[in-house]
Order: structure tokens, then sequence, then C-alpha cells
């Protein structure tokens, strides 16, 4: 399998694990993951939203994210608030996710594996190690959103909701 192929299956993978859970918690967008503190799904769709549109577009690609006005709401450094009209509403910020989620799988497509240690075009210095190349920004992108899967099953328990995946089996 080629690295392009396999980047682009677990983008795919990783998003049809958020996605669904971001989803089932439309009714409870602001539900922490943790008692007293921790993430809501709202806050998290939007920083995915961010984060991914940061890396992606604006250092790998060197252009504007479409979330880059949501900088200071989901950027590095927020905190997820309990009042929602401090927040655009929930199915934006989830329909802006999945719109970024597919500016990046196109921005992949428009690589081959050779591409992929090239330079990011405008990686700060302080992160050339981590996104200083689209490998490093693809491979950044597609753990993150499964970090914040766990967040989200905690919203999930805590708000009531039983499991949407069963376990794999282990033989």
């Amino acid at each position: 399998m080629q690295a392009t192929a396999f980047i682009r299956e677990h983008l795919r993978r990783s998003a049809s694990w958020t996605i669904p859970l971001l989803k089932d918690m439309r009714d409870h967008p602001l539900m922490l993951s943790g008692e007293t503190e921790g993430n809501h799904p709202l806050w998290i769709a939007g920083h995915l939203a961010w984060a991914e549109g940061d890396v992606i577009q604006a250092v790998m690609l060197g252009r504007r994210s479409p979330a880059a006005d949501w900088k200071g709401l989901f950027g590095i450094g927020t905190r997820a608030l309990a009042d929602a009209a401090r927040y655009p509403a929930f199915d934006e910020v989830l329909a802006a996710y999945q719109q970024v989620r597919q500016g990046t799988i196109a921005a992949l497509a428009t690589l081959d594996d050779n591409d992929l240690d090239r330079p990011s075009v405008a990686c700060p210095p302080e992160q050339m190690a981590f996104l200083g190349t689209p490998a490093g920004c693809f491979m950044a992108v597609a753990w993150h959103s499964v970090t914040h899967d766990g967040q989200l099953v905690e919203s999930r328990r805590r708000s009531g909701k039983k499991a949407l995946f069963t376990p794999m089996r282990q033989d």
C-alpha cells in the first residue's frame, strides 16, 4: 500500500468514528467530558475544524484556513465554555469540521508519496520537527481527532447514552 493510500484510509476511518460520536451528541452539545471540567462536543467539533484547517491549509499549504476566525473560540489554549450563546450553532460547527476534513482529503489527493517529505509551505520554526512536512501534518491531523474521541465517549457516558460501538472480538 502506498503511504498516501494509508493516510487517506486513516483519515476516512478516524472520521467514521468521530463524526457519528459528534452527531449523536447534538442533543447534549455542552456536556463536559469530566464532572467539573473538560471539553464538550461543541468545543471538540470546533477545535477539530480549527486545528485541522490550521495544520493542513495554513501550515502545510500556506493558505487561509476556512476556520481561522474561530481561533479565539476553539484554538490552542481555549477552554470549553458552558454558554451556548458564545458559540456558532452546533450543526454549523459540525458542518465546518466535515468541510475541513473534505479539504484535507482533497489536499492529499494532489500529492504522491514523494511529496510527503517535501517542506510544509508555512511551518513555524518551532513546529518543524512535528509539522515540517506534509507527512507530519497528515499524521498530526489523523491522530488528533482520535484523541478527542475519548472525551466524546465520556460526554456520551455522562449524558446517559449507551455505547455506539461494540468492542471488537478478542479470539
